[in-house]
């Protein structure tokens, strides 16, 4: 998953029905902040690109990046995390 944040909207609800399951991306953002909510179907991953390169602005289910990941990189001034099936509900303070 890899929105263009900076593409002038201000939230997106989207979600598509995968052979696997509900695939979902909703998120809302502000001059200062961004939440992204999403979810992954079960027996399924994605690969979430989050535009920071700032992993203490980051938390995922209200911990802190580093606490409930310690696989995740830098790429391109963006943070690349692979997440589980699951919800999750991504904050992060923008630049």
């Amino acid at each position: 998953m890899k929105p263009d944040f900076r593409a002038g909207l201000t939230f997106v609800n989207a979600s598509y029905e995968s052979i696997y399951g509900l695939i979902r991306s909703d998120w809302k953002k502000n001059k200062n902040t961004l939440e992204w909510k999403i979810t992954i179907p079960a027996n399924s991953s994605a690969v979430v690109y989050l535009p920071t390169a700032n992993a203490s602005s980051v938390t995922v289910n209200k911990q802190k990046l580093a606490q409930f990941s310690s696989s995740y990189k830098t790429e391109n001034n963006n943070i690349v995390l692979t997440l589980e099936s699951g919800s999750y509900t991504v904050n992060l303070r923008l630049q």
